[in-house]
């Protein structure tokens, strides 16, 4: 039985705030995605962007200068959601913001510049403040602005600097992921990077490898095994459309993968990233896996 041995996640160091450290076990904040939170979105949603939750209290002089600045925020899709932490006045102000169709538009963050009620559609809706306060309520933040992403709290300058590094790597060779959004792990993901992950035929560390993945929302996983490692119903509990695929479809579709990147024989498992094939050392540094005994 294969049993896999992982490192903490040592790059989250890079984006972290102050002296907060990464814990084994560690809460990990759930991902909201670009359905069920759409107008919580800042701009509108671009799939080939990263996304991370923005906090913000209306009447924080830093949030607006937040707002002023979002330029600094192009790169990414923003979920803003409102958090008055500042006492009465922000809690009245956001209950006028959460009444607006869409609580993120352009008409409410130029009225909490302005330090004005929101001029704006109103559309009460009870749906929409239960997602808000909801969301702002599971993230707790104790002070804003607030940023988060891979379901932990970040700086922005020490994530921009991860981000770019992570996305430093990119092949030459051409995958349309779509064609094997059926190998897709279910879960909500921060759009950092589409993950492809190569399983041999020994391996049969399902649990904790499934288990590490969950820990790292920030990207999108796709994952790849080989007939003989398949745990049906491990694989099938966590893979958006396995109940659509025959033991066929997975392994055609897994081989002519690996042979775009020319890999016939696999000791360990390999990983894709952005259409790149990473080194062992690349896949340990980004995601945190130490090594796969046998």
């Amino acid at each position: 039985m294969v049993i896999m041995r992982l490192r903490k996640v040592v790059y989250f160091a890079l984006i972290l705030v102050g002296s907060m450290q990464v814990m084994a076990g560690a809460k990990i904040l759930p991902v909201p995605d670009n359905q069920k939170y759409s107008v919580f979105l800042l701009e509108d949603w671009n799939p080939y962007k990263p996304s991370i939750v923005m906090m913000l209290d209306p009447f924080c002089p830093y949030c607006i200068r937040t707002l002023e600045q979002r330029d600094r925020l192009e790169k990414y899709n923003v979920f803003l959601f409102w958090s008055p932490i500042l006492g009465s006045a922000s809690e009245k102000r956001v209950e006028k913001i959460l009444q607006c169709e869409r609580p993120t538009s352009q008409a409410v963050i130029s009225s909490v510049i302005a330090h004005e009620i929101p001029d704006c559609i109103y559309s009460p809706d009870i749906e929409r403040v239960r997602t808000n306060n909801e969301l702002v309520n599971i993230y707790d933040p104790k002070s804003v602005p607030a940023y988060y992403f891979g379901g932990r709290r970040v700086g922005l300058n020490q994530l921009n600097q991860y981000v770019s590094s992570v996305q430093k790597h990119k092949g030459s060779i051409s995958i349309d992921w779509e064609r094997y959004k059926k190998f897709r792990i279910s879960q909500a993901s921060n759009q950092l990077g589409r993950v492809g992950v190569f399983l041999p035929s020994s391996f049969q560390g399902w649990e904790s490898f499934l288990l590490h993945l969950q820990s790292l929302p920030q990207y999108e996983w796709h994952l790849f095994p080989e007939r003989e490692s398949l745990d049906g119903s491990l694989f099938c509990s966590e893979v958006a459309s396995c109940t659509d695929m025959d033991d066929r479809e997975i392994f055609r579709k897994r081989k002519e993968l690996m042979l775009l990147f020319d890999i016939s024989e696999l000791a360990e498992p390999r990983f894709i990233l952005n259409n790149k094939l990473l080194t062992p050392s690349e896949a340990e540094f980004l995601f945190g896996f130490d090594e796969f005994p046998y």
